[in-house]
């Protein structure tokens, strides 16, 4: 029987991956384009005019998402995947990245193919688009749920060590409960400025992490 040799956690590449990723969203979400809905018509030829643009910045930001899953699937096995904490933070960040690819998929794709196909008819093709915001905002306010859970997951177990790492805990809960806090005690709509806002805060979590990654030798 052939045997395969375990395979080594490279924290390092996983640090690197979330580091870049990270700043590479940010770039890509202050490309995010707007349309000015106004008229159903008018608002249909809004939308066709940056429906190219559209799906471009969120194909880039799904994939973005996937990364950013991936160099916290390494943080987590770097911790201990199975201690209890670590798996519920993973699993809720995990969670999470699945329902803002699906209000991504709406946001660059969906909406801008509702415009295309019924074109002759606008006031229909308006009542979903109305319709497909009112979800994109209902997901990607779940997806930020989870998430900010995650880092109050993750925060507890990180308490459990010293120095530094305990250090990264308490930024982790503080970056969730504050997160939480907007996310559940607020109506905010995430338009693209406050998107931005949003991420670029949870963007000094991101780098936290990857610079506690990356200080970290690979086994």
């Amino acid at each position: 029987m052939t045997t395969f040799p375990p395979l080594r956690l490279n924290a390092p590449a996983y640090g690197w991956l979330l580091g870049l990723s990270t700043l590479a969203a940010l770039a890509f979400i202050s490309h995010h384009p707007t349309a000015n809905l106004g008229h159903p018509e008018d608002g249909l030829n809004n939308i066709l005019a940056v429906a190219a643009q559209g799906q471009q910045v969120h194909g880039a930001l799904t994939v973005m998402v996937l990364l950013f899953a991936t160099g916290f699937s390494g943080f987590a096995w770097r911790l201990g995947i199975s201690h209890p904490l670590v798996m519920a933070g993973w699993l809720s960040y995990v969670g999470g990245s699945l329902v803002m690819m699906f209000a991504a998929l709406f946001d660059g794709f969906i909406i801008a193919d509702i415009a295309a196909r019924m074109g002759d008819h606008p006031e229909t093709a308006y009542g979903l688009i109305q319709f497909s915001g009112i979800v994109i905002q209902a997901v990607a306010r779940l997806a930020f749920v989870l998430t900010a859970l995650s880092s109050v997951f993750w925060g507890l177990a990180l308490l459990h060590y010293k120095g530094l790492t305990r250090g990264l805990g308490a930024l982790s809960l503080a970056v969730g409960t504050a997160s939480l806090a907007c996310l559940l005690l607020t109506t905010i709509g995430f338009d693209v400025g406050r998107l931005l806002i949003y991420m670029a805060a949870q963007a000094v979590w991101h780098m936290a992490v990857a610079l506690w990654l990356i200080r970290t030798k690979p086994e």
